[in-house]
């Protein structure tokens, strides 16, 4: 009986170190091929994003369900995805219903026709690409991107991935950290990092209730209900006349938004105040840029009424 148990523990030891004697390449391959096998996928996600500085925190959370579709060009999936503060991105390779449960909207953007832009931004920050379309290694190289596998001394069942790319004009300490599981050889984790001038940008996605290749999946994702009551808004890219300056002393259209804090702002409250209304997004870096200026001239001519 004993013997047994000592053949046992022995096979048991020489299993974790042949687990922990990987090379970075055979971890990778093995990462790819995982990520081959999905077909269909649900997760839930959590999400800590900061974009201006280390002080602040935007916590999210949203549910996510994939089908991989070989013939969609674009993305190569269907996908529905529900957050945790009214919205819903529901692509079925026609359109791109983005659906906002808070004014009772929804926006449809013919992706095929109008590209990726800036109405996708939110929509594919909240997916983990990495779990998705895994890690392209012979586009790394291409693109001078290092890939290294360091030590995880916080955890025996996880191994990290670090991705370094080069500085680019705008961005420069651009690292991005992903956790794979040493069972499945798929990623929970991913920490993004990159510095813009004194801005910081920092994008972690944890991954909970991991669901792959489940009937039921697909389920989710069938057919598109738009309830009744709901705003229908057929999405057109901008054109040069959107972009146009408007005239001093053109009157405001009326709008009413929310803000971060997640409560209705309407422009009729704001009556008899000087407003300096800037439209912008987190993703774009010249965007950022400017706020701080935006900040200084609240601070100069708050007393004067600048709202």
């Amino acid at each position: 009986m004993k013997q047994s148990h000592l053949v046992g523990l022995m096979t048991a030891v020489a299993m974790m170190s042949c687990s922990k004697q990987l090379t970075k390449e055979e971890i990778l391959t093995k990462f790819k091929y995982s990520i081959d096998k999905i077909k269909t996928l649900e997760y839930t996600a959590d999400y800590k994003i900061k974009h201006f500085s280390d002080k602040y925190t935007t916590n999210l959370k949203s549910t996510c369900w994939f089908e991989k579709i070989d013939t969609d060009t674009l993305l190569g999936f269907k996908t529905k995805i529900k957050d945790n503060i009214g919205y819903e991105y529901v692509y079925t390779i026609d359109n791109l219903y983005v659906f906002d449960h808070n004014f009772k909207t929804v926006t449809i953007d013919d992706l095929h026709k109008n590209g990726v832009g800036l109405i996708t931004v939110n929509f594919k920050e909240l997916i983990f690409e990495e779990l998705v379309y895994g890690i392209d290694t012979e586009k790394s190289e291409e693109d001078s991107i290092t890939i290294d596998l360091l030590t995880n001394e916080e955890s025996e069942t996880q191994w990290v991935i670090q991705i370094t790319s080069p500085d680019e004009e705008e961005f420069s300490g651009i690292v991005k950290k992903i956790w794979l599981n040493k069972k499945t050889f798929l990623p929970e984790k991913m920490i993004f990092n990159a510095t813009w001038e004194d801005l910081f940008k920092y994008y972690e996605i944890t991954i909970v209730n991991l669901k792959i290749n489940q009937v039921n999946i697909a389920d989710q994702i069938t057919g598109i209900n738009i309830p009744y009551d709901y705003d229908i808004e057929y999405y057109e890219p901008p054109t040069e006349v959107d972009y146009m300056t408007l005239e001093n002393g053109t009157i405001s259209p009326y709008f009413e938004l929310m803000n971060l804090s997640g409560f209705s702002v309407k422009l009729s409250e704001l009556k008899g105040k000087v407003i300096l209304l800037d439209f912008w997004y987190m993703s774009c870096s010249v965007c950022v840029k400017a706020l701080s200026h935006l900040e200084e001239l609240h601070k100069i001519y708050n007393e004067q009424g600048l709202t």
